[in-house]
């Protein structure tokens, strides 16, 4: 929510100065702030790369650039291996390829009705949906209803800290409601097909 009120702040300096075609960009993006804690450390910190991703998209944001991918400490999103060859991907990278699924889906559709802590964003192509959790301050049971949906079942990615990813595949009951019980700090991508 931090990110959502400066870049409002830096909205109306760039109006106060007739800058109203200006794109607003925030560059540089991490919540850490230090070379001195990788950010993959944090057990919370794909959940907030998550919620800022989602929050953003009701924002004046134009553009949103996370500060860096490169091999070293401020790297949240991979990690080298001993052989300097190999990386492995940790718990924010699928914060930002849920956020990737969605873009590549193209239309994003109303998602309401979450509680406090979970942050949710949906797409459609017009033959699949999907769905992306992430999840803060919340543990336990949420149930949502799909509205025009023909898929038959769905299948969740989970990703938390302890267990970077599982996935499994369920069938969509009668009235298209999905029941799941999830994590603090995880993000979940939910696809409809």
């Amino acid at each position: 929510e931090e990110v959502v009120v400066h870049s409002h702040y830096a909205q109306e300096f760039l109006k106060k100065y007739n800058y109203n075609e200006a794109e607003n960009i925030l560059d540089e993006y991490n919540t850490r702030d230090s070379l001195s804690t990788c950010p993959s450390i944090i057990p919370t910190y794909a959940a907030e790369i998550g919620a800022t991703l989602i929050a953003a998209q009701d924002s004046p944001i134009d553009i949103l650039m996370y500060y860096d991918v490169r091999l070293h400490a401020m790297n949240g999103i991979f990690q080298i291996e001993g052989d300097y060859k190999t990386t492995r991907r940790l718990h924010a990278f699928y914060a930002l390829r849920s956020f990737g699924n969605l873009y590549r889906l193209g239309t994003r559709c109303l998602c309401e009705g979450m509680p406090k802590g979970v942050y949710a964003l949906s797409a459609t192509n017009g033959e699949k949906t999907g769905i992306m959790l992430a999840v803060k301050n919340y543990e336990g049971e949420l149930e949502f209803h799909i509205k025009n949906n023909n898929g038959s079942s769905y299948r969740v990615t989970e990703s938390t800290y302890q267990n970077h990813e599982q996935t499994y595949e369920e069938k969509l009951n009668g009235n298209n409601t999905i029941k799941l019980t999830v994590k603090k700090d995880s993000i979940y991508y939910i696809e409809i097909n």
